[in-house]
């Protein structure tokens, strides 16, 4: 199952009665920078936090790369999302290998946002 990492956003306090025009703004959206990925099955080697790649994509989606480790979270070209190495790596993720992924991800715009995981 692949979640994000809780995190609080809050928005910037205007000072002395000035008020502030960014207080309003939402939070901006896209991708979460942290990812916890945690496997449920014998490939324990893929569990960790996984932070976000910027200025990469693997299929139109962004990619992420576990800390500590050569283990990316990314969309296969079979539009699930998977972990993989340097082997996917290697190949610019244009591949549908992958160590683990989920069969029913459907492409999701990025994997905390799968259903029925």
């Amino acid at each position: 199952a692949v979640s994000p990492v809780a995190a609080e956003i809050a928005a910037p306090k205007a000072g002395a009665g000035v008020p502030d025009p960014l207080a309003r703004q939402a939070a901006p959206k896209g991708p979460p920078a942290v990812l916890r990925f945690r496997c449920p099955n014998w490939q324990k080697e893929c569990d960790g936090t996984y932070d976000l790649v910027k200025d990469k994509v693997a299929n139109d989606r962004p990619v992420w790369k576990m800390r500590g480790g050569e283990r990316w979270l990314y969309l296969t070209t079979d539009k699930n999302w998977g972990v993989g190495g340097q082997r996917e790596f290697g190949e610019n993720f244009n591949c549908k290998n992958s160590y683990v992924f989920h069969p029913r991800t459907m492409g999701a715009p990025s994997p905390d946002l799968t259903k029925g995981l």
